[in-house]
């Protein structure tokens, strides 16, 4: 396949209408707004150069593709600079044929909160859902991101970090976010969550605190 035009990590991605999409992350080592995409179709394609996200960069952001669009959510962009590091708890939709990025509901907990689900995992349900899992805390990574903690960041138990442990749905044609269920053993973050039908996922790894990972793999029926 083609060599991408640059390097690249932390980013995210999906497939869409049969081209291969690639968002954010670290780009020749900085935190970028860049998406790119490879025609899947075409044996002979290069990467091409697609409109960037609006906003800060995202690293370890979400991205699903469903209903023809693809959908961005969540995500950091660590300190740079003088400029204090950020936490995106939005969400984003592209859509491919007329080219634009525009706003979408931003996912919420149970009493309406926003959720950070940066460095969570998602995949589409049906023709019109998504199912969104795990994720950092949004006050105590941001936190540490700025460096408040110092060295004692990385050496509490994994209750203290409060990973998300929600299963989160996305309704695309409602705008609407609701709460599937919750549970510790989903507080997770960097892991993979693989669909074996519309109703079983498979549940692979993940960090149950920063540094510690688990091999556990979980099946989850909706």
């Amino acid at each position: 396949m083609a060599s991408l035009p640059v390097t690249m990590d932390n980013m995210s991605g999906a497939v869409c209408q049969n081209k291969w999409y690639l968002v954010g992350g670290n780009q020749n080592g900085v935190p970028s707004n860049q998406v790119f995409s490879l025609d899947l179709a075409n044996a002979q394609a290069v990467w091409q150069q697609e409109p960037s996200y609006p906003g800060p960069p995202r690293l370890q952001s979400v991205c699903v593709a469903q209903g023809g669009r693809l959908f961005l959510i969540g995500g950091f962009c660590p300190k740079r600079d003088s400029a204090s590091a950020n936490l995106s708890l939005d969400a984003l939709c592209f859509d491919p044929l007329s080219g634009q990025w525009a706003p979408v509901a931003a996912p919420v907990d149970e009493t309406g909160q926003p959720v950070s689900v940066g460095g969570g995992y998602g995949v589409p349900i049906g023709d019109s859902l998504l199912v969104v899992a795990g994720g950092v805390h949004k006050d105590i990574f941001l936190n540490a991101l700025n460096g408040l903690y110092g060295t004692d960041y990385m050496k509490h138990i994994p209750q203290w970090y409060q990973f998300n442990p929600r299963l989160l749905q996305y309704d695309i044609t409602r705008n609407q976010w609701t709460v599937l269920g919750s549970d510790e053993a989903w507080a997770r973050a960097g892991a993979i969550l693989v669909k074996k039908s519309e109703r079983r996922l498979y549940w692979i790894h993940g960090e149950l605190k920063p540094g510690i990972r688990t091999p556990d793999i979980q099946k989850i029926r909706i």
